[in-house]
């Protein structure tokens, strides 16, 4: 039985299909995590990001923003280190002011770690916290995302998640690759430190008066 001149209408629309789809190629899918840094009008927190790729890639890690109303004072920053469990090489930093950090590079086969932070962050700074009187008290909500790598696989391992209590929270996403970075302790000045530069101070002041008379 030949076919009508419907189904033939069919198959032609069918195989027209077939073809724009394998001429278009393989879509690229878009790894993506979410996150958050907190503040409470004083400090704010920062997070890491443990991530491998399984060959040489060419890559895009991006942080973005989950919409929302507008986080006053919200600027996010990322660097990007090699995992040398010693957090001692940057590979690539994205500190930019008044945009969304993305950084696209070739990526040698290995892991890495990404310090996201709101604003000002700089090298050797891995939290969990950082003073941030900018932020506004509240929740900034984030994703640490990227179109699929060229040349090879990511896996996004874990994350340490800043608190404003001095710890971090950790979440295993593919395995335990998790390293606790080297501290960086901020130290407030004593009542004892503030008493000390005050007296210095009055003296300062008392032998100026003594030489002008």
């Amino acid at each position: 039985m030949k076919p009508t001149k419907f189904w033939r209408r069919v198959i032609v629309a069918v195989v027209a299909l077939l073809g724009s789809g394998l001429a278009a190629g393989p879509s690229h899918a878009v790894f993506l995590e979410a996150d958050s840094i907190e503040a409470d009008g004083a400090f704010s927190t920062v997070d890491l990001w443990f991530f491998a790729f399984d060959a040489d890639v060419t890559a895009t890690i991006k942080v973005n923003d989950l919409g929302g109303p507008p986080i006053i004072g919200a600027d996010p920053d990322m660097i990007i280190y090699l995992d040398d469990g010693a957090f001692s090489n940057v590979f690539a930093i994205d500190t930019g002011i008044g945009t969304d950090p993305s950084i696209n590079a070739f990526f040698a086969a290995g892991a890495y770690v990404s310090v996201v932070s709101n604003h000002e962050l700089t090298v050797g700074e891995f939290g969990p916290t950082q003073p941030d009187i900018a932020l506004a008290v509240g929740g900034y909500d984030y994703e640490f995302n990227g179109p699929e790598p060229v040349g090879g696989q990511i896996a996004i391992n874990c994350v340490l998640s800043g608190n404003l209590n001095g710890g971090f929270t950790k979440r295993v996403i593919g395995q335990d690759t998790c390293v606790l970075p080297p501290t960086n302790t901020v130290v407030e000045p004593s009542a004892l430190t503030l008493f000390a530069f005050g007296l210095m101070g009055f003296g300062f002041i008392k032998r100026r008066r003594t030489q002008a008379v």
